[in-house]
C-alpha cells in the first residue's frame, strides 16, 4: 500500500502504521542552496527496511507522470531504521536550475522484513483465515525554485449536467497549490482534495451539484506560499 502523500499538501509531518516523514514538502531555493534534507522515523517496536529512489515529475494532460533522472542524488538509498529510530534522508541537485521551477520526487518504500510489516487479516470463501502484508511508502515531492518563479493561474469553466468542471491552467514558472480547496456558489459549498499545478501545466477539477446554482464560483483555498486565497469565477 502507498501512502501517497497527496502531492506533499498535508501537514509537514505525516504517519502512518508507526512510519512517518518530516517535512512532506522539499523546497529548494537555488539561490541559497542546492540540497535539502528530510527525516523518516520509525515509531513501532520493530526495525523496518525501507528503499528510496528519486523521479523526475511532470504532470501531462492534468496526470501524473514521474519518469527516472540523474538531475538528483540522495543518501542513502537503502537502510534499516531499528525500534523507535529515525534516518536522515539527504538530497542533492546535480543540475543547474534555469528560469522555471524544477520539480521531483522522493518515492521511499518499505521492503520486506520479517515481522516488520503491517497486516490484513483476510476471510477466504473456504473459511481459512489470510494474513496479508502491507507495504507502506511515501511520495514526497521536491521544488527547486528561486524567489522571483511566480505562479500564473487561468480558469476555464463549462458546465457538465448537473456539475461544473473547472480547468486550472498554470502560465506561470511555478507550481501552485490549491490546499484545503473549498469552492461555494449560492451559499452551497463543495470540499475539493488539495493538489498542484505545475507550471506550464493543467489540470481539471469536477464540482458536484452546482450547476444549478446561481452567481459566480468561489474558490478559497491555501497556496504555495502559505496564503488564503479567494478567487471569483463567472460561470458561463
Amino acid at each position: 500500500m502507498l501512502l501517497a502523500l497527496a502531492l506533499g499538501l498535508l501537514a509537514p509531518e505525516a504517519q502512518a502504521q508507526g512510519f512517518g516523514i518530516a517535512p512532506t514538502v522539499l523546497n529548494i531555493n537555488s539561490r541559497e542552496s542546492l540540497t535539502t534534507s528530510a527525516t523518516l522515523f520509525n515509531t513501532t517496536n520493530r526495525p523496518a527496511r525501507f528503499a528510496v529512489t528519486l523521479k523526475s515529475w511532470t504532470m501531462v494532460d492534468g496526470k501524473t507522470v514521474l519518469t527516472d533522472t540523474r538531475d538528483v542524488l540522495v543518501n542513502p538509498t537503502t537502510f534499516t531504521i531499528p525500534a523507535g529510530g529515525n534516518q536522515i534522508l539527504r538530497v542533492g541537485l546535480r543540475k543547474n536550475p534555469g528560469n522555471e521551477e524544477l520539480t521531483y520526487r522522493v518515492l521511499v518504500q518499505q521492503l520486506p522484513l520479517e515481522g516488520s510489516m503491517a497486516q490484513i487479516e483476510t476471510q477466504q470463501p473456504n473459511g481459512i483465515t489470510t494474513n496479508l502484508n502491507l507495504a507502506l511508502g511515501f511520495s514526497v515531492p521536491i521544488y527547486v525554485a528561486n524567489p522571483s518563479m511566480k505562479s500564473a493561474v487561468k480558469y476555464t469553466v463549462e458546465r457538465a449536467g448537473d456539475d461544473l468542471t473547472v480547468k486550472v491552467t498554470n502560465q506561470g514558472n511555478r507550481h501552485a497549490t490549491f490546499n484545503n480547496l473549498a469552492v461555494t456558489r449560492d451559499n452551497q459549498k463543495v470540499d475539493i482534495q488539495s493538489f498542484a499545478v505545475l507550471s506550464g501545466a493543467e489540470f481539471t477539477l469536477r464540482v458536484p451539484g452546482l450547476a444549478d446554482k446561481s452567481g459566480q464560483l468561489k474558490l478559497t483555498f491555501r497556496n504555495e506560499d502559505g496564503v488564503t486565497v479567494n478567487d471569483l469565477i463567472s460561470v458561463p
